[in-house]
């Protein structure tokens, strides 16, 4: 776990991805505002689809051991992790790493070392990611989709919205039903 913005994030150390990315649910943790990207970027996703990012949180709080960093964190939709630092913070960081051993070390200017140590759990062989589907599916192997949604936490509070959020007087407390219908 690294610390964002005060919160644990669990978090994916990806150096194949050039930026760093914070799932939405996350970003109610943000203590940055949101900002426009200085430019429009298109995003490819392992599932091969491309998708638009165009805002950033500057230099959000990362905490790495016991050492305080700044990231710059573009929303965007993940689901299994937290956020993704790429290549873009690693480097800045000097950050090497060890896959064999699951560890990251990050060489921080003028201060002791930090290794980050990664999950060592081994994944049950059912697992299998989306480059390996992607690659099935080409040699006209069958496959079966199924969509799983966790109902016991499906409770969506407004304050979770970040756009909400961001204007908290246009939103009232309480929704009473829906809106008469305007003609």
């Amino acid at each position: 776990m690294l610390t964002i913005s005060d919160h644990d994030a669990n978090a994916l150390i990806d150096p194949g991805s050039t930026h760093s990315f914070v799932s939405q649910p996350f970003t109610v943790y943000a203590d940055k505002e949101l900002r426009p990207l200085d430019y429009s970027m298109v995003v490819a996703t392992p599932t091969g689809k491309s998708l638009l990012a165009e805002s950033v949180y500057r230099d959000s709080k990362v905490i790495v051991g016991k050492h305080e960093r700044h990231i710059d964190l573009i929303p965007f939709d993940i689901c299994d992790f937290d956020i993704i630092l790429g290549t873009d913070w690693l480097a800045t960081h000097h950050a090497t790493m060890d896959f064999f051993q699951k560890e990251v070390k990050f060489i921080l200017q003028g201060e002791l070392d930090v290794i980050f140590y990664g999950e060592r759990r081994i994944l049950p062989s059912c697992v299998i990611s989306a480059i390996t589907i992607r690659r099935l599916l080409k040699k006209q192997c069958s496959a079966y989709l199924a969509y799983v949604i966790d109902t016991r936490d499906s409770e969506v509070k407004l304050e979770d919205i970040s756009m909400v959020r961001q204007f908290p007087d246009v939103f009232p407390e309480v929704l009473h039903g829906l809106l008469p219908n305007r003609y």
